[in-house]
């Protein structure tokens, strides 16, 4: 291609990264600083259309002017024939559609890495929402994966070192400069039934293309306009329940009847996924398949009994002896999660953080009564501490969590209080 855009020619197009109805987005180099963008021009029947390029140019405007993982944009200017462009970073890992095609031919989805998405997409729609911002084109070739990691096992989706950034802000819309009211726009398969004729939208729009795209990386394929084909799909894609029933609240055709907050929608997800894995174990976390008898079975990591969350299930240990799974309570107060298991009598209390950035060491503490004396840690990672007041654990990935209180009756049989836990990018 080898054509130069903006001054002294200084954005110098290679080869064409994907195209629209609008506009066409181009692989480029700044030869100013030699470092590879991506630079999104607007179709050239479109230049003299008003409403079209004003709104190209808007779009241009809002990424700059937001914080937080939106694709921000680094210049705009004019080609010769009077076209605008955005000049952007080049996402080197590509989009997430791109990467679950290619993903899919030799991985299967897992609750891990379901997790690990949700997550992600719950914290970009977030901080879009957080600033009065509805996106309203919420799709896998608009979710961008930043950082690539050389790294990255082929069967794992999103590296550790990879970031997933919104883009595409052309439909955003600012809801605090209006009524609300706006023209159908958005992708079929990913676009909520109020969006789909001129209508009045909110954050839950976003929430309905969330649930697709975790539709689509589950199945194979867009959502089905029909509920009950919609719930066959991931029923057939063996999602189980709990998982299935938070992706359909998220997609009510009713936005009242959909979770109020993206927030909100991600922690349904999150308790659908329990039960909790262990954070720095590859061989324990990865390979799981979503499927619902496996999400509820057992799993082994480093040769230590991980718990599954599921009570009165009794594991055998190495030396053969019963362990049972205590039963437990959890509340979270201020971000601070307490588990409390009464064991014959005696009350054990377990208290920790509810999330653990990644990087960031958590420390979780446990009150035990007097008539106990004899109690181990079990860390997500496998390593015993025995007759500590605390663990101190430290994050290394995303995903769910979980420590272990494993305690010695003078019966012999022994007790094991879980305590789940979530690490965040």
């Amino acid at each position: 291609m080898d054509e130069a855009v903006g001054p002294n020619g200084r954005w110098r197009l290679i080869n064409t990264l994907g195209a629209g109805g609008f506009s066409t987005v181009y692989r480029a180099l700044d030869t100013r600083f030699e470092s590879p963008v991506a630079v999104k021009i607007l179709a050239e029947n479109y230049t003299n259309h008003v409403e079209v390029r004003e709104r190209f140019l808007s779009e241009a405007l809002l990424q700059r002017q937001l914080t937080g993982p939106v694709v921000p944009v680094y210049d705009t200017g004019e080609t010769p024939s009077g076209q605008p462009f955005i000049v952007m970073p080049l996402a080197d890992g590509g989009d997430l559609d791109n990467r679950v095609r290619s993903w899919r031919a030799t991985a299967e989805p897992t609750s891990d890495d379901l997790y690990q998405l949700a997550s992600m997409l719950s914290r970009a729609i977030g901080a879009l929402h957080a600033q009065g911002v509805v996106h309203r084109d919420v799709k896998p070739s608009n979710l961008l994966l930043f950082g690539s990691d050389d790294e990255r096992p082929p069967d794992q989706l999103i590296g550790p070192n990879e970031t997933l950034l919104l883009g595409d802000l052309g439909f955003a819309k600012q809801l605090a400069d209006g009524s609300g009211l706006t023209l159908g726009v958005g992708t079929p398969g990913f676009v909520p039934p109020e969006q789909r004729t001129p209508g009045r939208v909110d954050n839950r729009a976003d929430i309905w293309a969330a649930s697709a795209v975790v539709h689509w990386f589950l199945t194979g394929h867009p959502p089905n306009d029909s509920a009950t084909i919609r719930a066959n799909d991931l029923a057939a894609a063996g999602t189980g329940d709990e998982l299935a029933a938070a992706i359909a609240a998220g997609m009510a055709d009713d936005p009242a009847r959909r979770p109020a907050t993206i927030e909100e929608w991600y922690r349904s997800v999150r308790r659908a996924l329990i039960p909790p894995l262990p954070v720095d174990s590859v061989t324990a976390r990865r390979r799981r398949p979503l499927v619902a008898g496996v999400v509820a079975a057992l799993v082994a990591a480093i040769a230590v009994i991980v718990i599954a969350g599921m009570a009165g299930v009794r594991l055998v240990n190495r030396s053969g002896a019963a362990r049972i799974e205590a039963e437990v309570a959890t509340a979270v107060t201020d971000g601070v999660v307490t588990t409390t298991a009464d064991l014959d009598g005696s009350t054990v209390v377990i208290t920790g953080p509810e999330t653990i950035a990644v990087g960031e060491t958590g420390t979780f503490t446990v009150e035990l009564p007097e008539d106990i004396s004899t109690w181990t840690w079990i860390s997500p990672t496998g390593t015993h501490h025995t007759g500590e007041p605390s663990l101190a654990v430290r994050a290394t990935r995303p995903g769910r969590g979980v420590v272990q209180l494993v305690i010695s009756g003078a019966t012999g049989e022994t007790r094991v209080v879980a305590h789940g836990f979530d690490v965040v990018p």
